[in-house]
């Protein structure tokens, strides 16, 4: 360990020039630009996606839950606390789902 956990936490959740920073490897930048183009060739992928975004916006809207109201084909679904979103997550990947779990950086020091 190079510092005592507050030290750690601290600077995890402030260090606002490293959260989210990653580089493109050449490969994923060239997987985009591959990909852009497929969707300007053959526009059905986008309307098809837009589709799937009402239908599942539907879904979650009668469930009553929290999804921020994104206009983004990429729909959060608010749980709230780290081990419910957890088990969700698990139940969705057990069910052939794949998603992505996002803890926000300061999730433990707001709770301490």
């Amino acid at each position: 360990m190079a510092g005592s956990r507050a030290v750690i936490e601290y600077l995890r959740t402030n260090s606002r020039q490293i959260i989210f920073s990653a580089a493109l490897s050449p490969a994923a930048a060239a997987s985009a630009q591959a990909a852009l183009g497929v969707m300007q060739q053959e526009p059905e992928h986008g309307e098809w996606l837009w589709a799937n975004y009402r239908h599942l916006r539907g879904i979650l809207e009668a469930l009553g839950l929290d999804f921020w109201e994104s206009q983004t084909p990429a729909l959060p679904i608010v749980i709230g606390e780290q081990e419910p979103c957890y088990f969700m997550w698990k139940s969705l990947w057990e069910q052939g789902f794949f998603t992505v779990i996002s803890v926000p950086p300061v999730y433990r020091s707001a709770r301490t």
